[in-house]
C-alpha cells in the first residue's frame, strides 16, 4: 500500500497534473528527503508510518529508489509527457462520488485508471464529469471497449452498482444508484478525452456570439448619501423620489427596467458610472433609454450604447471569465458579433 501510494504520487501520470510534486523533484534535484514527504503528505501522515517503513516498502519499486541518506529519487528523471491519447472522458455519474469511490468503481470493472481528474464549475464544485488518465493507450482502449458493450448487461456492472448501493454518500445518490442503476449505466458517456475536447472546442466557438447593442453605459451619476463605497448612515434624501435616493444597483434597476429586461448591472456604491446589460429579448432597450432624461443621485446622467472595439473587449472579458455562453439570434449580420 505504501509503495503503491508513493509510485502514484511520483509516477509519470500524476506528475503531469501535480505541480507541487514536480516542484519537489525539481527543487531537490530529483532527491526529495523522505522525512519531508512523510510530514507533508496527508495520506502518509494518516497511515502513521516511519521513514524507515517507507524506505523498506520502496525496495521493490521499479519507479522509485531511496539512497543511504533517506532521499527519494525517480529511477528515470521525470520529463513532461502527453497522455491525451490515453485519457478517457466520463460523464453521467451522480454528483457526490468521491475520488476513492470512482477508483473503486472502475477497478471493479477491471479498468482502474492511474489518475482521476474531476471537472470543476466556476465555484470549484464537481460537475459530475471527469477524466480517467491511463498510463497507456491500450489500457484506455480497454475501458472504452467495456463501455462500448454496456448494453450487454455485463455482470461486472451489476456487481459494481451493488457495491455502491452501500457506499457512504448522500441519501439521494444512494437511492438513485439502487433504483436506477441500469438506467444510469446506459446514460454514462464514456468517450476518448481528445474527442470530447474537440467537441467542446467546436461548441465553444459556436456559442461565443452575442447580440450587439445590449450594453448601456451610464456616467455622471450623483454620489449623494454615499461615502467610501457605503451608504451614509441616517442619510435623509431631499425627497422620496427615486431620483434623489443614494444610488445602488436596485435603484438603477428600478430606473431602467421599464426599457427592457436587465441581465446584469455593473456598479459600485459611491461610483459615478455604471454599465447595464440588457437581455437578448430586449434588443432595443439600451438605444431607447438614451432618448430619455434620467436622474440618478439627484443628477442628470449621460448615457450611450457600448459599441465597436469597446463592446468586443467587454464580451471577450466575459468569455475569458467563463461566464454563461451567449448566442446571438438577431436579424441580419449587422446585429451579431462573433468570437
Amino acid at each position: 500500500q505504501i509503495r503503491d501510494l508513493m509510485e502514484f504520487y511520483f509516477g509519470d501520470v500524476n506528475l503531469t497534473k501535480d505541480q507541487f510534486n514536480r516542484q519537489l523533484l525539481e527543487t531537490n534535484q530529483n532527491k526529495v528527503p523522505l522525512k519531508l514527504i512523510n510530514e507533508t503528505f496527508k495520506k502518509l501522515k494518516d497511515m502513521k508510518v516511519s521513514v524507515e517503513q517507507i524506505a523498506e516498502a520502496l525496495t521493490s519499486s521499479e519507479i522509485l529508489s531511496v539512497d543511504a541518506e533517506m532521499n527519494l529519487s525517480r529511477r528515470v528523471p521525470y520529463t513532461q509527457k502527453d497522455f491525451t491519447e490515453s485519457t478517457v472522458y466520463v460523464k453521467g455519474l451522480p454528483n457526490g462520488f468521491l475520488l476513492d469511490q470512482v477508483l473503486s468503481f472502475f477497478d471493479l470493472l477491471g479498468v482502474k485508471p492511474d489518475l482521476v481528474v474531476f471537472k470543476k464549475n466556476l465555484k470549484g464544485a464537481n460537475k459530475g464529469s471527469f477524466d480517467l488518465i491511463y498510463s497507456s493507450k491500450e489500457a484506455a482502449q480497454k475501458c472504452l471497449e467495456i463501455f462500448g458493450n454496456q448494453q450487454n448487461e455485463d455482470d461486472r456492472f451489476k456487481q459494481a452498482f451493488e457495491t455502491f448501493r452501500n457506499v457512504n454518500i448522500d441519501r439521494q445518490n444512494k437511492q438513485f444508484l439502487h433504483q436506477y442503476k441500469d438506467q444510469l449505466l446506459q446514460q454514462l458517456t464514456v468517450i476518448p478525452a481528445k474527442q470530447h475536447q474537440e467537441v467542446a472546442k467546436e461548441e465553444q466557438t459556436e456559442t461565443k456570439t452575442y447580440i450587439k447593442g445590449l450594453i448601456l453605459k451610464i456616467s455622471n451619476i450623483g454620489t449623494i448619501g454615499t461615502k467610501n463605497g457605503e451608504i451614509v448612515k441616517n442619510f435623509q434624501p431631499e425627497t422620496e423620489n427615486i431620483a434623489d435616493q443614494p444610488v445602488t444597483r436596485q435603484i438603477i434597476q428600478k430606473q431602467f427596467e421599464r426599457f427592457g429586461e436587465i441581465k446584469y448591472i455593473d456598479f459600485q456604491i459611491g461610483g459615478d458610472s455604471a454599465v447595464v446589460r440588457f437581455k437578448e429579448c430586449s434588443p432595443d432597450a439600451a438605444p431607447k433609454a438614451c432618448t430619455e432624461v434620467i436622474l440618478l443621485g439627484s443628477k442628470k446622467v449621460q448615457m450611450g450604447v457600448m459599441e465597436s472595439a469597446e463592446e468586443e473587449k467587454y464580451y471577450a472579458d466575459i468569455f475569458a471569465r467563463g461566464d454563461r455562453k451567449w448566442k446571438g439570434k438577431g436579424k441580419g449580420g449587422n446585429r451579431k458579433g462573433k468570437w
